[in-house]
């Protein structure tokens, strides 16, 4: 009883849906569909060793992306073991909102380390999403520990106003010997067609995308400020 037929088509009650997939398979059309499927740890590194041949050449291993990884942490602890062991470079990208003790588990698995940067103010930061006092702390322990860079998207109207820009450039001189580099994102709506197909209101559609010359100047402001910051 999730699906119904109304005036402009099928409409998608998610609230209903409890994902059996029944009607990916008797959609003639294809228009619906189950993206990703279940896989065991030794399934998923079976794909990632066949893949071994290639990194000969270049500096290459495995990054565990997201969503949020921290989420999927026994799943994500057991294969990053495994490809470690196995002589693999290892890397994750997370919000780094988890408790610092879970984080610390993984780390005998990692070499390296990308985390969001996206607002240094905790009240702004919890009003886009959670707070950010935790994420911050987890980034310092981390900068003392792993290859960690830091990714900071540059959302007009909510994260790229001059004074966010020199706080996180001065956060990011105060980090630990471990940290590489700070990686500025040009802001896109790519997101969006996912966010429409799950039935959810897409709110920073209407932003438009950030201009280069801007996102240069934001690079050269946090440069002058001492941090390392490349576009990216």
């Amino acid at each position: 009883k999730a699906l119904d037929m109304g005036a402009g088509g099928i409409a998608v009650d998610h609230r209903r849906c409890t994902l059996c997939g029944k009607c990916v398979e008797l959609c003639l059309k294809n228009a619906m569909k189950v993206t990703g499927i279940k896989m065991s740890v030794d399934e998923v590194y079976d794909i990632i060793n066949r893949s071994r041949g290639f990194w000969t050449r270049m500096p290459g291993g495995m990054t565990i992306s997201g969503g949020e990884v921290l989420f999927q942490f026994d799943f994500a602890k057991a294969l990053l073991k495994k490809c470690h062991d196995a002589g693999i470079d290892t890397s994750i990208e997370t919000s780094c909102y988890a408790p610092t003790e879970k984080i610390r588990e993984l780390l005998p698995y990692l070499d390296h380390i990308c985390c969001d940067v996206k607002h240094m103010d905790d009240k702004v930061h919890k009003r886009l999403a959670v707070p950010n006092k935790s994420i911050l702390e987890n980034i310092r322990m981390l900068s003392h520990e792993k290859d960690l860079i830091l990714r900071y998207p540059v959302i007009p109207t909510c994260n790229d106003s001059d004074e966010n820009i020199n706080a996180t450039a001065d956060f990011v001189t105060t980090l630990g010997k471990t940290f590489n580099r700070i990686d500025l994102l040009q802001y896109h709506v790519m997101g969006a067609v996912t966010y429409r197909r799950l039935g959810r209101e897409y709110q920073l559609e209407d932003i438009p995308a950030v201009p280069r010359e801007r996102m240069i100047g934001i690079r050269d402001r946090m440069i002058a400020r001492g941090a390392k910051a490349v576009l990216a």
